[in-house]
Order: C-alpha cells, then structure tokens, then sequence
C-alpha cells in the first residue's frame, strides 16, 4: 500500500505575506484543495 505524504500548508507557505491574515487563510485553504484534487479542473 503506497503511503501518502501528508503536507501543512500553512507551514509551506508561512513566509507569505498579502499583507492580510484573511487573504493569506483563503490562500492557504485553495491549496489545500487543490492539493486534494489535483485530477479536478480549476
């Protein structure tokens, strides 16, 4: 059984800066779904 790599996103992307906390939660919140359905279309 493969194992799968599990990622925090909030960790990849803690150097990121929108100059919003709002903005920069949604930001991470999208690439956690995208990373959940990488087969889905945008």
């Amino acid at each position: 059984m493969a194992r799968e790599k599990s990622f925090d996103m909030a960790e990849d992307f803690a150097g990121l800066d929108f100059h919003s906390v709002r903005l920069e939660e949604r930001f991470v919140r999208t690439m956690e779904t995208f990373y959940k359905q990488p087969d889905k279309s945008i």
